[in-house]
């Protein structure tokens, strides 16, 4: 998150976009969930 600070990304302007990127975050973090 601290990189997204220096340049935010378009998904800062669109939640649907940010969550997604949690989500699949997450799904590669826990791939068992």
């Amino acid at each position: 998150m601290v990189k997204n600070e220096k340049k935010p990304p378009l998904s800062d302007f669109d939640p649907i976009s940010k969550r997604s990127f949690h989500y699949t975050r997450i799904l590669k973090q826990n791939p068992k969930e």
